[in-house]
């Protein structure tokens, strides 16, 4: 009896769409500070700004990867800038493809300590990600974490198809809930995954003779 295995991996297809989908310093290294974001990053609206880590606001968690990594919070009620929440972008070096399926992995913890002065900010939050095509656009929410109560590092894997073409791409920390309330999310290590890529279908076809 005669197995023949044949896989199709349907790459010659969709190879040229998922790679190139890297994004610029995706594990945030730059200068730390207080309302400072890494280079190829940058704030979305006034007032309240991620900074990046560690250091700033009592914050002492190592970086998951490299030497620095961006913070981001949520304001409840009775604090400066209150209900406001942090957001900041980039502008792809290429542009996601409405129907094409991308995988990432990034890392989320919570920092255990995040205050100024007398306000405190260690409630767990949910990371949202979004992209649209324009700056700072928020067109289409693309993938989000869910309460992060973790305070070690864990690495969460997205994989998402997005139903607009979008140049974009936009990460903000949101409450767990509609109720504002004040928490910090810790990101690192945002990276784009071409190996072993699940939205590559593979087609096994089993033929057996005698």
């Amino acid at each position: 009896m005669r197995l023949q295995i044949i896989g199709f991996f349907i790459f010659a297809l969709y190879g040229g769409a998922v790679f190139g989908q890297e994004l610029a310093n995706g594990s945030f290294e730059g200068p730390r500070g207080a309302s400072l974001l890494p280079p190829g990053w940058e704030t979305c609206g006034k007032g309240s700004t991620p900074d990046t880590q560690p250091g700033a606001w009592h914050v002492l968690t190592a970086p998951a990867y490299g030497e620095s990594y961006i913070s981001l919070i949520c304001r409840g009620e009775g604090v400066p800038y209150a209900r406001q929440w942090e957001r900041c972008q980039q502008r792809l070096q290429k542009s996601l493809v409405a129907g094409q399926c991308y995988v990432y992995q990034i890392d989320l913890a919570r920092s255990p300590h995040f205050s100024s002065g007398r306000y405190f900010f260690t409630q767990e939050v949910n990371l949202r990600i979004w992209v649209g095509d324009g700056s700072c656009q928020a067109k289409e929410l693309l993938w989000e974490s869910g309460p992060v109560a973790h305070i070690d590092w864990q690495t969460y894997e997205m994989v998402v198809r997005p139903a607009q073409d979008c140049s974009h791409l936009v990460l903000e920390a949101y409450y767990v809930g509609d109720v504002p309330y004040s928490g910090n999310i810790l990101v690192d290590n945002f990276s784009f995954v071409p190996e072993g890529n699940p939205c590559i279908p593979m087609v096994l076809e089993l033929k057996g003779d005698e």
